[in-house]
This record gives C-alpha cells, sequence and structure tokens, in this order.
C-alpha cells in the first residue's frame, strides 16, 4: 500500500512538472526568428534522442551481452576445473546484470524526459503532438502492445537468474 502510494505521488509530481511545461510553452510568444531557433532547436533535440537510443542499443548488444556471454562460456569453462573460480564469476555476473538493469532504467528515463520536452515544442510549433498521434495509431495497428524497455529488461533477468543457478550448483559442489 505504501508502494502504491509513493508511486501515485511521484507520477502526481511528474504530471504537474509537464503541466508547468506545457504551460509555459503554451503561454510563449515567439517572433519568427524565436520560432525558427526553437524549430532548429528542436531538431538538434532529436538529434540528440536518436544518438542516446543509439548508445542505449550498442551498449545493450555489444558491452552487455558480449560481456556475460563470455563470463558465462569462461564459467562453464571453469566449473570444470575449479568450482571456487566458476562461483566467484558467477557473482559477477549477477552484480554486472544489477548493472545493466539500472542502466536501462536509466536510459528509458532519459529517453522518456527527451520525448516529453520534444512533445511540449512539437505541441508549440505544430499544435498538435504528433508524438502522440503516432503512439495512437501504432496502439490500433499492434494487436498487442510490448514497450522496448519491457523486452529490453527480460536479458538482464534471465542472466541474473541464470547466474543464480550456477552459483547455487557452484556452492552446492563445493
Amino acid at each position: 500500500m505504501q508502494l502504491k502510494k509513493w508511486n501515485n505521488n511521484k507520477n502526481q509530481k511528474h504530471k504537474d512538472l509537464l503541466d508547468q511545461k506545457k504551460e509555459k510553452y503554451k503561454n510563449l510568444k515567439l517572433n519568427n526568428v524565436e520560432e525558427k531557433f526553437l524549430f532548429e532547436t528542436y531538431i538538434k533535440f532529436i538529434d540528440t534522442e536518436e544518438n542516446t537510443t543509439n548508445r542505449r542499443i550498442l551498449i545493450n548488444t555489444t558491452f552487455y551481452l558480449t560481456l556475460i556471454v563470455s563470463l558465462f562460456s569462461l564459467t562453464i569453462f571453469m566449473e570444470t576445473i575449479e568450482y571456487w573460480i566458476s562461483l566467484i564469476l558467477s557473482i559477477i555476473i549477477f552484480f554486472i546484470c544489477i548493472l545493466w538493469y539500472k542502466q536501462i532504467i536509466y536510459y528509458k528515463k532519459l529517453n522518456t524526459a527527451k520525448f516529453e520536452i520534444m512533445k511540449i515544442i512539437s505541441e508549440k510549433l505544430m499544435k498538435t503532438s504528433i508524438f502522440d498521434d503516432e503512439y495512437d495509431i501504432y496502439q490500433v495497428l499492434q494487436k498487442k502492445y510490448y514497450k522496448f524497455t519491457d523486452i529490453e529488461k527480460l536479458f538482464p533477468i534471465l542472466f541474473l537468474f541464470l547466474s543464480l543457478i550456477i552459483i547455487i550448483s557452484s556452492s552446492i559442489l563445493m
């Protein structure tokens, strides 16, 4: 119950902050030069969001996936030689998975913040939110909607459980 109350307060603070920012841009009077500058800023902001997304995908696929698969391979190999080394490697994998999961959450929040700002600016410049329109159309086209972050979080969770299995089995065999 306490967690639900905390989440509701957090969501309310988020909504209040968004409402403040929307109101700020809504009441903003721009001349042609300022509107052009805001549009150029909007375009650059889209580029930074794309760069953030690309960096997120690169870190997940290249760094974490490669590191964990390599460590798992080494763990399985070492298990045939020394159980305690396998145990240590599994503990390392466990903590890497926690870091990976936290980093996914970080990038999701960062992307969400960037999209909120882009939505606010697009509403000011185009009098509509093209991102909300895209989301609405996508939900109609897609029968079952899975958020990318939810799918993305499955990988560190899966590897975390695999590392726990190895930790437990290595502990038993020691």
